[in-house]
């Protein structure tokens, strides 16, 4: 389909005598007329199929993710670290710090880890406050602690509370941490 241009009868240019008005009473303006197409195209009809088939996918799919991830339980009598209760064991980070994962970075504060939950693997120790961080989009708080594993207390990993989603990651940098055992 082409769509053949047609000159401009209107001076784009009224009060002026310039090159503008000379050229456009020549007639090398020229518009094209623009028209909406009234129904959608085949292309954005595949578009908003493939759309709803992935929300389709996703809504099938997701309780199959959910059901995969390991459970996070509240703690019992029974939940152990190496072998022994935790009981009303905490962990003292005595200063805060600070580590980059990936493309952010996340403080995590000073003071007293309690335990909170547990999954088959380690023990999640919740921060006294939340922690703070950094993305190139700016800064944000959210909930975090550390995650110790049930066959060691010195095999710990930080964790990141985002919206319901558990992320672990490993400790880069050296941080000065004491597990405080009490009766």
């Amino acid at each position: 389909m082409t769509i053949a241009p047609h000159v401009t009868r209107r001076c784009p240019t009224r009060h002026s005598n310039g090159p503008a008005r000379k050229a456009a009473q020549a007639g090398e303006f020229r518009c094209y007329p623009f028209h909406l197409p009234s129904s959608p195209s085949p292309a954005s009809q595949l578009i908003r199929k493939l759309l709803s088939m992935k929300n389709c996918i996703l809504a099938i799919a997701m309780p199959l993710l959910v059901a995969c991830a390991a459970p996070l339980t509240l703690l019992t009598p029974e939940s152990t670290v190496e072998g022994a209760s935790i009981g009303s064991a905490v962990i003292r980070v005595n200063q805060p710090f600070t580590f980059r994962p990936a493309l952010y970075s996340a403080t995590f504060p000073a003071g007293l880890y309690v335990p909170k939950f547990e999954d088959k693997e380690g023990v999640f120790f919740k921060a006294p406050d939340q922690l703070l961080a950094q993305t190139v989009a700016g800064g944000r708080t959210m909930q975090g602690g550390l995650y110790v594993s049930k066959q060691s207390w010195s095999r710990y990993r930080a964790y990141i509370d985002e919206g319901g989603e558990i992320y672990k990651f490993d400790i880069t940098v050296p941080i000065d941490i004491t597990v405080v055992k009490q009766p």
